[in-house]
């Protein structure tokens, strides 16, 4: 999957403008050479940056391989070590170190929302292409331990998708994961650069919490190179788009099938996620320059809990800085006290539930359609039957014939007195022959 990248486009654009103008000042004879010299240099400059650019999104992504590897291989070796009947005091120790040094690496992920009802095993009725659909947004988590893949679904009720739902999910899956191994204590995280999902003071203040709370010992968020992320969580996605594009799918419980094949999925009816944001914003501020980091790591060291963060998330030579960040140290945040979005899930439009009545009362089966569509009302076929009056059925009426004003027109057609000779027929102004 191939991400859209605004700093190659604007790189691409400019070079274009560039080296057209030195092949029009060129080819015109009245090039001044300082002025060509002056471009040549703007050109080269250009194209340094450019690939600079794309140096440093390659040197991400291999960042982000060099960490899943390091992860998969020190949890084969724990696992070793742990399934042996017997091991000896060195071992142990090693366990022990393995145990403590340990990071969990998850990247995460939302894919372009998908519509219900979705015909792509049979032919789309043609009205329905223009009627509303229910959109139903899926969030994908990869732990890199055994490279398991995880789902969630949730529908339009209980979005638009924010920060709320990010948070719940991870935080779902991390508490999972602490269930079966209390000792996981080290997170990394990867995510893109979408500021109302993942890159915001919301996801800062929640890492920060997290480890304040002593739920986890480190916690890192990590973001590849803006228009570069190209990850395990679009791989998961291209998997379930193609098997979508090829099913019919009229239920959530259907779509969760197609994406069950791929991974582990579950459906979110709301009562998962929780409003986070409004208490997060009540304890901590702004965070200063966040759109530009692409590293922030939360830990405790000596007992006081530290931020680092930099603009880069591979270049070593690029220091971590600590940040500081205004916080209510007088509020806690307690999963048990925050409202879900169960409580506060809206109802589909007027409009679109009977562009939903109709599309499954005509074209899908009713053992097929989701719970909230009432199977009383029937939306009859456009244009099927004849009308029907108050006393029953009635015969369409037949409409009065028209005379033709032509003198000696029998409805078979006029005769073309120029082209008589040829037994030419012209039947064009006869009301009777159109009727016919």
């Amino acid at each position: 999957m191939t991400d859209y990248c605004d700093h190659c486009k604007e790189f691409q654009e400019k070079l274009s403008r560039i080296r057209a103008t030195i092949n029009r000042k060129t080819q015109s004879g009245n090039a001044d050479s300082s002025e060509l010299l002056t471009l040549q240099a703007e050109l080269v400059g250009l194209e340094d940056e450019l690939k600079s650019h794309k140096e440093d999104a390659r040197e991400a992504r291999v960042h982000y391989r060099h960490c899943t590897l390091a992860c998969k291989d020190k949890w084969n070796k724990i696992r070793l070590l742990e399934v042996r009947s017997s091991i000896s005091r060195s071992e142990v120790d090693d366990l022990s170190m393995l145990m403590e040094e340990f990071i969990l690496v998850l990247s995460c992920d939302y894919q372009q929302a998908k519509l219900i009802p979705h015909w792509g095993e049979s032919a789309q009725p043609g009205l329905s292409y223009y009627m509303q659909k229910v959109s139903h947004e899926v969030f994908g988590i990869v732990d890199y331990r055994l490279d398991s893949k995880h789902v969630f679904i949730f529908d339009e009720r209980i979005t638009p998708k924010n920060t709320d739902h990010t948070i719940s999910l991870l935080h779902a899956y991390i508490k999972q994961v602490q269930l079966a191994y209390p000792w996981i204590k080290r997170f990394c995280i990867f995510m893109d650069n979408t500021c109302s999902t993942n890159k915001n003071r919301y996801m800062f203040a929640w890492c920060h919490e997290m480890v304040k709370q002593g739920k986890v010992d480190y916690i890192r968020l990590a973001f590849l190179v803006p228009g570069h992320t190209k990850f395990s969580p679009d791989r998961l996605f291209s998997s379930i788009a193609h098997s979508y594009n090829r099913s019919d799918v009229f239920t959530i419980d259907e779509l969760k099938s197609v994406c069950s094949q791929h991974a582990t999925t579950i459906i979110e009816d709301g009562n998962g996620i929780f409003c986070w944001k409004q208490q997060l914003q009540d304890k901590y501020g702004e965070v200063s320059g966040i759109r530009k980091l692409q590293d922030m790591r939360f830990f405790n060291y000596n007992r006081d809990l530290r931020v680092l963060v930099r603009r880069s998330c591979w270049n070593e030579a690029i220091g971590l800085k600590s940040t500081n960040v205004i916080i209510n140290h007088g509020m806690r945040i307690s999963i048990d006290s925050l409202h879900n979005y169960y409580e506060r899930r809206s109802n589909l439009s007027e409009q679109k539930m009977n562009h939903m009545q109709a599309m499954y009362s005509r074209w899908v089966s009713p053992d097929r359609w989701p719970l909230y569509l009432s199977r009383d009302v029937v939306i009859p076929e456009p244009n099927s039957g004849n009308k029907k009056s108050s006393s029953g059925n009635q015969a369409p009426k037949t409409r009065k014939k028209s005379k033709c004003s032509t003198p000696g027109c029998d409805g078979r057609g006029h005769k073309n007195p120029a082209k008589q000779s040829q037994g030419h027929t012209t039947r064009a102004g006869c009301p009777i022959f159109h009727q016919n």
